[in-house]
């Protein structure tokens, strides 16, 4: 909250829910070692009127993509046993539009290193 506050987002996305998921992307199947870092979150934004319709708040238009660089840092450096964090473009109901983006992959590889 106190992030989308300061990019001046608070007011613009009318729900955020935030997932856990049981999902390791970082592990090697062969080695079955128990890790601390082996779940995922997951960010849902939504622009919604009636919160049982809406459609994904899109990172670089809805809000800066520098908003969820710093919600994924922070998530990783604060919260325990997380190892990605996802973002998802679902509109709610799921699945029933398509919108295209655009994407700067050189920006969300950056973030990862």
């Amino acid at each position: 909250m106190i992030i989308m506050k300061r990019y001046n987002a608070y007011n613009s996305i009318s729900q955020m829910p935030v997932v856990l998921i049981p999902v390791e992307f970082d592990r090697q199947s062969h080695i079955k070692e128990e890790r601390l870092d082996s779940h995922s979150i997951v960010l849902r934004t939504f622009l919604t009127k009636d919160f049982m319709t809406g459609r994904p708040a899109l990172p670089g238009e809805t809000f800066p993509l520098e908003m969820l660089d710093e919600i994924r840092e922070t998530i990783i450096t604060n919260v325990p046993g997380i190892s990605r964090v996802l973002y998802d473009l679902t509109s709610k109901p799921p699945g029933i539009d398509y919108i295209p983006i655009k994407i700067d992959f050189n920006f969300l590889v950056s973030s990862y290193n």
